[in-house]
């Protein structure tokens, strides 16, 4: 599975990217996102993620130790996911890209992929990611405003 979503803001690419290209962020305005927090593996470049969805009275939790993998282009972060255990698991990317616009008011643009190789969540997620798509460039703009 590899979805593609875009949230136009009226943040500068400089504070649009200081929001989506930081994880610790994501469960500020990504609803899938439940909650990141600093890995203990003690060099500060890994995060446990933890994912949630939620389908009527069901829900769904997935957690995942996701590593940046740095980038070459300005405005450019992905994340994906690193276990330490030595199993195979199955691919989990973010990756996020910051455009500038020059349609005032908006400034910016993200465009943000998630990309997910397994079969467990699969069906579940395709309405869940789709719902939480539409409310995150709201939440995103809330969040960044509420920064300033």
């Amino acid at each position: 599975m590899r979805r593609e979503y875009w949230a136009e803001t009226e943040a500068s690419p400089d504070g649009l990217f200081a929001v989506v290209g930081e994880l610790t962020t994501y469960s500020e305005w990504l609803d899938v996102v439940d909650a990141v927090e600093p890995d203990t593996d003690g060099n500060g470049s890994a995060w446990i993620v933890t994912l949630r969805a939620r389908i009527g009275p069901l829900s769904r939790s997935k957690r995942l130790r996701m590593v940046s993998v740095p980038q070459g282009a300005p405005y450019h972060a992905r994340f994906e996911r690193c276990e330490l255990d030595g199993k195979n698991h199955s691919t989990w990317v973010f990756e996020v890209a910051v455009d500038p616009l020059d349609r005032p008011p908006l400034a910016s643009r993200a465009k943000l992929e998630l990309t997910y190789d397994g079969s467990l969540w699969s069906g579940m997620l395709d309405g869940v990611l789709d719902a939480a798509a539409e409310k995150a460039t709201d939440n995103l703009r809330r969040y960044i405003a509420e920064q300033a």
